[in-house]
């Protein structure tokens, strides 16, 4: 289970007591996302359940109505001028 273990109540802890607990932390950070090793930071709670929802249900396929959609790194996408700025807010640090 990936959660921020730390970050349980005891009793929360104590119930999942046996289980693989992966501890990965989030906490909010105005300004965009930031990914390390062990933790997470995001803008807003709302935008990291829709980035999860979306995660979870959209199986991006060259093959549907976006083919030229494409995957970019972090760098890549701030770099672009294909990319609106609006868009770059989200990731910029």
């Amino acid at each position: 289970l990936v959660t921020p273990a730390a970050m349980l109540p005891d009793d929360l802890r104590a119930a999942l007591a046996g289980k693989e607990l992966l501890d990965f932390g989030i906490r909010l950070e105005e300004g965009g996302f930031a990914f390390g090793e062990t933790h997470c930071a995001t803008p807003s709670l709302l935008v990291l359940a829709y980035a999860l929802e979306l995660a979870e249900t959209v199986q991006p396929s060259l093959a549907d109505q976006h083919a030229e959609q494409c995957w970019w790194s972090i760098p890549d996408l701030l770099a672009s001028d294909a990319v609106h700025a609006h868009t770059k807010d989200y990731f910029n640090r």
